[in-house]
């Protein structure tokens, strides 16, 4: 079974590289644009946290300096004292004229916890923290009083950190060798440091809670730390990996595991020039990446939001772009319908002309012949016969017209369907007997099948009977003489089925496609011998669906077509389109 007449416009596929190419060139662009924020604001992260690390070893450098420079001077201020006081114990003898001037010297360096003249034997003679009236001391077993009494040199001796036997105290001891003026060993003036005073000097050091100062002698011992410096004070860092590396270099800087806290610290020393003591500066290093950290989120987040911002904008433009390509395709696709469609209905036209042009001919020529008269024949029987073919044309007419006005009403909404319990089978028959009078002047069998079956619907009849001798009289015209139509009515519980095949030359998919579209006009040779309206096919396809059914094709090129329409059995058929 085909559809009629001539081809129809195919629809041209719409090619958008420009639009591709734009929007692809906005993705990499983006996509730099965004490696480049994502790959500045890493750099400026990394260049900040180099920068943070550069400016607190600086930092702490400076401020080992600073407090090896504040121990030396305060060491120096103590060793001018006790030179004077050396002058002065080696001429005077009278405890009560020594001990005023002890006191008198103790007043000028603050650091200094006391003053005390020692004599040769090793017993004190005058010290400023002890009470009134005097009692010698032996502190002959010092090791600040045996170093001046085995040495020869005369230079400032100091000593590591002691235990005071007066308090229990921490301290360590400045001292020198007092001399004769023959130079003869005459005893030893020594000024004793009060470690837990010296950790006040150097606590200005520690700017925030988890900065520390240390003053530490070169064999490891922790003079002085701020802050926790009773808890320090006296242990060594000689086992320390990091401090036998410090003790060999005048200053430096580096970053470990502090052996005091545990905690992961940033440290800078500077060693104290003419004096055995060596200044220690750390930061926790946490804390000195703080800010860092506060910023490196804040960065990030500034260039996520960025990064968030361009690529909804490019998004946005990327779809509005889409957008107007489907509009721009859509308007394309529409174009070529309507070129489509003017085609269509320019060879509508034309068939259709030719289709009423027939019927028009034989009614004027019959017409003719009727009022000519035949003055050698009698009229009643050749009457007869070409009133037939006149009635036989006026309703081939009529039928065309009805076509064309029912495809008008269904596409302008305006078609009813009268839905009434209606016999199936009667309606078959009819249709059947309607078409196989020309079925058989073709020289083409017609079986109607399914006949004893008493098959009831929800159907109007009229529009029912207009899909059968539409489907068949399809079929008739593209059966070649020779072939078989058979019509089927079948049902299940829920639909009827109602099924035209014929052995015709059958359709391919794509004229399937085209013979289901008003004033579709397929290609073939037979189509073209056979045309007509294009209307039959798709008029049959929107009655069905106003049934609440359906109309289905399937052919094979060569060996004919079958088309179906379902119906179904109860349920109310759709009114209106």
């Amino acid at each position: 079974m085909q559809s009629e007449a001539a081809q129809p416009i195919p629809m041209a596929e719409s090619s958008r590289p420009t639009s591709r190419r734009i929007r692809l060139l906005m993705v990499t662009l983006v996509g730099a644009a965004m490696a480049m924020l994502a790959g500045g604001c890493l750099f400026w992260i990394v260049a900040m946290r180099s920068e943070a690390l550069s400016d607190a070893d600086t930092s702490l450098r400076h401020t080992a300096h600073l407090l090896a420079e504040t121990a030396a001077t305060n060491f120096l201020a103590i060793d001018k004292v006790l030179l004077g006081t050396s002058e002065v114990a080696a001429r005077q003898d009278r405890i009560d004229a020594l001990l005023p001037f002890l006191r008198r010297q103790l007043a000028e360096t603050p650091v200094a916890r006391a003053l005390l003249v020692i004599g040769p034997d090793g017993m004190s003679r005058a010290a400023t923290n002890l009470p009134d009236p005097y009692k010698p001391v032996d502190l002959s077993d010092r090791p600040y009083f045996r170093h001046h009494q085995d040495a020869s040199a005369s230079a400032l001796f100091v000593s590591g950190v002691i235990q005071s036997r007066n308090d229990n105290r921490w301290i360590m001891v400045l001292s020198r060798k007092i001399e004769t003026p023959d130079g003869a060993f005459a005893g030893v003036v020594a000024a004793t440091i009060n470690l837990e005073h010296l950790s006040t000097v150097i606590k200005a050091a520690a700017r925030t809670a988890t900065d520390t100062a240390l003053l530490v002698m070169p064999d490891g011992t922790i003079l002085a730390r701020t802050p926790d410096h009773e808890r320090f004070a006296g242990q060594s860092l000689a086992a320390s990996p990091d401090f036998k590396r410090i003790k060999t270099q005048p200053s430096g800087g580096g970053d470990t595991v502090s052996p005091l806290d545990g905690r992961n610290r940033l440290y800078a020393f500077h060693a104290a020039l003419h004096h055995p003591v060596i200044a220690i500066a750390s930061s926790d290093r946490s804390a000195v990446l703080k800010d860092w950290r506060r910023h490196s989120f804040l960065i990030a987040m500034a260039a996520l939001l960025i990064g968030t911002v361009i690529a909804t904008l490019t998004l946005l433009l990327i779809r509005q772009l889409e957008r107007m390509d489907a509009t721009l395709e859509e308007l394309a696709r529409s174009r070529l319908a309507a070129d489509a469609a003017s085609h269509a209905k320019s060879a509508f036209l034309a068939n259709m002309s030719h289709e009423l042009r027939t019927p028009l001919n034989a009614i004027i020529g019959f017409s003719d012949a009727l009022i000519a008269g035949f003055p050698d024949h009698s009229c009643r029987t050749r009457c007869h016969d070409y009133l037939g073919h006149v009635q036989s044309s006026g309703h081939l007419l009529l039928a065309l017209i009805n076509d064309v006005l029912d495809l008008s009403k269904i596409e302008a909404g305006r078609m009813e369907i009268d839905a009434i319990p209606t016999a199936i089978m009667p309606l078959v028959r009819e249709c059947g007997e309607i078409v196989r009078m020309r079925s058989e002047h073709k020289g083409v069998m017609l079986t109607v099948t399914g006949l004893d079956r008493d098959l009831m619907a929800m159907a109007d009849p009229r529009r029912l009977r207009q899909i059968l001798l539409n489907l068949l009289s399809n079929a008739v015209k593209f059966t070649p003489e020779g072939g078989r139509i058979i019509l089927e009515a079948d049902s299940d519980d829920r639909q009827l089925f109602l099924t035209v095949s014929d052995t015709g030359a059958g359709m391919t998919a794509e004229e399937i496609a085209v013979a289901l579209t008003p004033f579709g006009q397929n290609p073939s040779e037979v189509a073209k011998a056979e045309a007509g309206t294009g209307l039959g096919l798709p008029l049959s396809k929107r009655l069905a669906e106003m049934h609440g059914g359906s109309l289905s094709v399937s052919s094979i090129p060569g060996r004919g077509t079958t088309v179906t329409v379902a119906i179904p059995l109860s349920q109310p058929p759709v009114p209106k389109t």
